[in-house]
């Protein structure tokens, strides 16, 4: 009968392939588990796996049984993500890849930078001298990395994405709509009239959107993001 055996699976444990044994045995089907290792009180050689072996005539029944009861255990697991419509979805992406991240690591920074000695005065000179030579810009990449990563791993993790294209448009829609509004609010209170001022605010807005986009197409694609 050795002979007729084949070799139909590993598992990372031996109680696995026992709880495999049980169930195909069931459908009458003969198993034999060869463990990887040798056992040791408490069951410590469990963590060299086991192979199941099965005879050469069951093997594609075996096989079946194996493949539906994994399809299972993986709808099961998307079963316990939330599930909703992919404009919450994209606001939920919004407010953590585009608020809660960037705007919080900012007051982090300018706080500290106040801690450390700067008067509140001389912060706005700071970013600006920042925008003139770039540095601000490429923070604020930075900080939009960031927030698209953290976000990404978070919606991955937690909700079930049907449609991600849908969501990357809807959140990126959603940056453009706040950055129009951000930028209004500070040229009015500031009564900003340099053409200079929005040329800056007219590149910054566009690489910001574009960065926004782009990594939210690489991170959300459900292939990135280790979950």
């Amino acid at each position: 009968m050795i002979n007729e055996l084949v070799f139909l699976k590993f598992f990372n444990s031996t109680t696995e392939a026992e709880l495999a044994k049980n169930l195909l045995e069931i459908q009458g089907i003969i198993t034999i588990i060869n463990k990887k290792g040798v056992e040791f009180p408490g069951d410590m050689g469990d963590s060299y796996g086991a192979d199941l072996l099965v005879s050469e005539k069951d093997f594609k029944k075996a096989k079946i049984i194996l493949n539906i009861l994994d399809e299972k255990s993986s709808v099961q697991i998307v079963k316990e993500k939330k599930t909703s419509e992919e404009w919450k979805i994209a606001l939920i992406y919004f407010g953590i890849a585009y608020m809660a991240i960037p705007f919080g690591l900012s007051f982090i920074f300018s706080l500290i930078i106040y801690i450390l000695g700067a008067r509140l005065s001389n912060i706005d000179l700071i970013f600006q001298q920042w925008s003139q030579y770039g540095i601000g810009i490429v923070w604020m990449i930075f900080l939009t990395w960031l927030g698209v990563f953290i976000a990404s791993w978070y919606l991955l993790k937690n909700y079930n994405i049907a449609n991600d294209k849908k969501v990357i448009s809807l959140a990126t829609a959603y940056v453009v709509f706040a950055i129009i509004l951000l930028n209004f609010g500070i040229i009015v209170l500031q009564q900003i009239n340099d053409v200079n001022t929005y040329i800056y605010i007219l590149i910054h807005t566009a690489i910001q959107v574009g960065v926004f986009f782009i990594l939210s197409t690489r991170y959300l694609s459900q292939s990135d993001i280790i979950l």
